[in-house]
This record gives C-alpha cells, structure tokens and sequence, in this order.
C-alpha cells in the first residue's frame, strides 16, 4: 500500500494565507462569491453542515506554524465576527500581519478595545457595502468607526460595480448605492469600486 503524501507545512513563499473562520453570513447577496455554485441570476445552493473549530483551536493551529508570510493572513469567512471568538483569535496570534474581510455589521468598538487590550492591529482590512442589506448611512458610521479606532492600518471600503449585471441588481440596490457614494463624497470617505 502506498504511503499517503505528506501534508506540506506552508512557507513564506506562498502568497496569500486565509483563515476561513466561518461558513455562515448574515448577508446573502446572489453575486457572492464565497457561496458554492455561483451561476448569474440564479440562488446557490446553501453550505453543508460542518463543525466550527474553537478560537482556542484556531489560536493554537495558527500560532504553531513555524513560519509566518510575508503577505497578511486574511480573516475572513462567510461573515468572520460572526464567529463567536473572532476578537480572541484576532487578538491572539503571534507574528502575523493581520488582514481582514467582512460586512461591517459587528460591534467595532468592543472589538477594538480586545484588539488594543493585546496591542494587536490589522495592516488591512477590505469591506465590501452591500446595498440590499444594510442601510447607506449605518455602513458609513461603521466605516469611519473603524477608520478612526486605530486598529487597522489601510482600511480599504468598497461597492461591488453590478452596472453590467442587472440581473443582480435591484431598484433598492441602485438608490441605496447612489446615496452611499453621496454621502462619502460628503463625509470625506475614501472608498473605491470592484469589478464584478
């Protein structure tokens, strides 16, 4: 019988490190692209059932690595906070430049007070505005909340550009993205868009 192939332990070559804390999302927009079988203008199908690991687990993993990159690790998921240790594993790991992904929906200032307690920060951190799901002016509070906590470095805030792909927009799409460029431009927001 053949000897399984050695699991090779990651080095500082590789480009991109991502932690996938979890799954699941409290946003679920037809264009996301972290949902299984993404087909334009179609629902995808849910993910399955799995077992989350532990802040404890993912600190210990992460933290027994006996190299770090030389890219940020991503947090991210599915929603990150939406794991229930996302502040402890955030605030826990050791030598990594931290990066992360997510909505904006979580309590900014808690999290940054666990981050501050540990002297922990982000070097970067992406969040994408998803029009159907969250009002303009409550993502821009979390925006410059987040912005202004000190706790990440180049925060960047985004739109997702849906001009070519009306099947995935709607009129409460369009009207909440044009009010949320309107008042970026006013309140001084950096943000920039993607393409789809």
């Amino acid at each position: 019988m053949a000897q399984a192939a050695q699991f090779p332990l990651p080095t500082p070559e590789i480009h991109v490190w991502v932690a996938y804390l979890t799954a699941p999302c409290n946003f679920a927009p037809d264009y996301c692209i972290q949902k299984p079988k993404l087909v334009p203008g179609q629902r995808r199908k849910p993910w399955g059932r799995y077992q989350e690991l532990s802040g404890r687990q993912w600190v210990d993993a992460l933290n027994a690595f006996p190299v770090r990159p030389e890219h940020p690790l991503i947090l991210t998921g599915g929603e990150p906070s939406l794991h229930k240790d996302f502040a402890f594993i955030a605030s826990h790991l050791e030598g990594y430049d931290l990066d992360m992904t997510s909505n904006l929906t979580f309590d900014i200032d808690a999290f940054a007070k666990e981050m501050r307690a540990h002297g922990k920060v982000f070097k970067t951190s992406f969040h994408t505005y998803h029009p159907g799901f969250i009002a303009p002016e409550k993502w821009l509070d979390q925006a410059e909340r987040l912005r202004d906590s000190g706790i990440v470095e180049q925060p960047t805030f985004s739109m997702v550009n849906l001009q070519r792909f009306p099947h995935f927009r709607s009129d409460e799409h369009d009207r909440n993205l044009a009010q949320l460029v309107q008042l970026a431009d006013r309140r001084g927001l950096i943000y920039q868009f993607n393409e789809f």
